[in-house]
């Protein structure tokens, strides 16, 4: 049983060391010789776009107008005899108790 675990752990020892040496040399080799094919068709469109010019037409420009002013709020008239009503009136008190 201990045998088998030397021997498994020396196999696990080696795959990554051999893997990652494949995928050091991938990334060297074909990384420079990828291209970004999507950036590349996006480039070319985007060079290529042409706008159609736009005509100025007499709808699309308007008149400014100013809002309407808003009215004042109205209140009672007679605010003078309302206030002194107030004043004579008797503030009850709480008594403690």
């Amino acid at each position: 049983m201990i045998g088998r675990l030397i021997a498994s752990s020396r196999l696990a020892a080696q795959v990554p060391t051999t893997a990652s040496l494949g995928a050091r040399y991938m990334s060297r080799v074909s990384a420079p010789a990828m291209k970004d094919l999507a950036q590349d068709v996006y480039l070319k469109n985007l060079r290529n776009f042409k706008p159609s010019p736009q005509k100025a037409e007499v709808d699309q420009i308007k008149e400014f107008t100013p809002p309407k002013a808003p009215q004042s709020p109205k209140f009672d008239q007679d605010l003078a005899a309302e206030l002194s009503a107030y004043d004579a009136e008797e503030t009850p008190v709480a008594s403690k108790a």
